[in-house]
């Protein structure tokens, strides 16, 4: 007697059921070309009329799967995959609180694919995360099921809306964890002169193990990525790291992400050189007393009312500046050779001559520095731990290493910070002041000299004059900086 064969080779999987699915429909639309149905257009076979039935049971041809079917060009093709996906979901008994779900690594990232996005789009959502599958190939996936299938209107405002709600969520979660670095660096700097004077209660203090996990830093580093994660998520193509320089630049994936970090960054540190910068431009207000007095009096001379309002309250404002305001004012004089060539230097190394430019880079660079020193201090004991390392023993190692890459840090932000830092004092008028333009009413008269209307857009037009300002200043930063 024959010995039974009880493995059938039968080929039934999902992409299988749904093609004979896609298949038998196919076939029943087709009975219609022969009863003459007016206007009828029968759409193109997904499923290769060459194939019957038994051998797509079977397996033994390659057919498409239900991926490919969601890429169709064919709206009914796709519409049948999803349902597909609906009906296998509702047949999984975790779907009624019954069995055991499939137990999955955890992926670093997959959280942007779950249904917490603020729009609750139903395309951002209803394909979840497959765990089956890498990050980059989930990102894929969801790329082309997306973003390219939104119209050239629809990716535009999406593209400028996520660029600039990206930017803005660096910039205030930058500010507020700025204050928790400063705060932080205070606190465990008194605790290391207590430790030199010996009285503390015997435990030694570490500061930058302290510095780079405060607590208010870490908080807004959780609510960026939260951000960037749930509300404003974005998916990569997966060849996008195999383009090239030029093919990124013009890639809304980059404007999302690289570029709008890069200007929150340089906008976090733009905040508080620009209050430096009106300190000064108010310290030397407070500092040309006589000329607005002589401003007063040539304002009333003419008679004119507003000159006369304008001309007073801005010699009032002067007259009423803190010590601090009247300090950040001072230049240094370039009345000597010496003044000259001290003066010279300092723009040089900060970008400014008077205490507010000065003191703006100052503030800048050392906070940038820290920052880039917490992110190297957090990448070493993470990377020791990995190597086997306790975390104890590698915040030591880590700790004795942060001081260098402080410093190092420090020479190589001063120069790119000086330069950035010139560019601002400029963009704020904290450069070249005379009292007396602060007078006026504003820019002098603009002499056109385009001739096409984009040239009179820039040259003329008052908003097209600072987008071409303001613009050349970010990109001269942006290139120093490294974006």
């Amino acid at each position: 007697m024959p010995e039974l064969e009880y493995k059938l080779a039968t080929g039934i999987n999902q992409d299988t059921l749904f093609n004979v699915k896609m298949d038998t429909k196919e076939r029943m639309r087709a009975l219609y070309e022969g009863f003459n149905v007016p206007n009828y257009q029968p759409p193109p076979p997904f499923i290769p009329k060459s194939i019957n039935t038994d051998t797509l049971v079977k397996g033994n041809v390659a057919v498409p799967t239900v991926s490919e079917a969601l890429e169709s060009k064919d709206p009914n093709v796709v519409d049948a995959a999803l349902n597909h996906i609906r009906q296998k979901a509702a047949a999984n008994p975790m779907s009624r609180g019954v069995g055991f779900d499939t137990m999955v690594k955890y992926q670093e990232g997959q959280n942007k694919f779950t249904e917490d996005h603020w729009w609750k789009e139903d395309n951002q959502t209803m394909y979840g995360f497959n765990p089956y599958k890498s990050v980059a190939e989930n990102e894929d996936f969801l790329h082309k099921q997306i973003w390219d299938n939104y119209s050239i209107g629809g990716k535009a405002w999406r593209g400028v809306g996520t660029f600039a709600g990206r930017t803005l969520s660096k910039l205030v979660t930058g500010l507020v964890g700025m204050v928790g670095d400063l705060g932080s660096m205070t606190w465990n700097g008194l605790q290391e002169v207590g430790d030199l004077m010996n009285i503390n209660d015997g435990t030694k203090n570490n500061f930058w193990n302290d510095v780079s996990n405060n607590w208010l830093a870490r908080q807004m580093e959780h609510a960026d990525n939260y951000v960037k994660e749930s509300i404003l998520p974005t998916y990569k193509a997966l060849d996008y790291d195999d383009k090239g320089a030029w093919a990124k630049l013009f890639d809304p994936y980059t404007w999302q992400t690289s570029f709008a970090d890069g200007a929150g960054f340089l906008l976090q540190f733009a905040v508080p050189g620009a209050m430096f910068g009106r300190a000064a431009q108010g310290g030397k207000l407070a500092r040309s007393i006589g000329v607005l007095e002589e401003a007063v009096v040539a304002a009333e001379a003419t008679g004119d009312a507003a000159k006369i309002a304008k001309a007073a309250m801005t010699l009032e404002r002067a007259k009423n500046v803190s010590k601090l305001t009247y300090a950040m004012g001072a230049e240094i004089p370039n009345t000597t050779r010496t003044g000259k060539i001290a003066g010279g230097t300092a723009e040089f190394l900060t970008g400014s001559k008077d205490v507010g430019g000065m003191s703006a880079h100052i503030f800048n660079t050392s906070m940038e520095a820290v920052a880039e020193t917490k992110e190297g201090f957090n990448h070493t004991v993470q990377e020791l731990m990995n190597n086997g390392m306790s975390r104890e023993q590698a915040i030591e190692v880590a700790s004795k290493n942060a001081p260098v890459q402080f410093w190092l840090n420090m020479g190589i932000l001063t120069a790119s910070n000086a330069f950035q830092n010139k560019l601002l004092q400029k963009a704020l008028g904290n450069r070249g002041f005379q009292a007396g333009k602060r007078m006026d009413d504003g820019l002098a008269p603009v002499v056109p000299t385009s001739t096409t209307k984009v040239g009179k857009f820039f040259s003329e037009n008052k908003l097209g004059n600072r987008i071409k300002f303001y613009g050349g200043i970010g990109v001269k930063s942006s290139i120093f900086e490294g974006y």
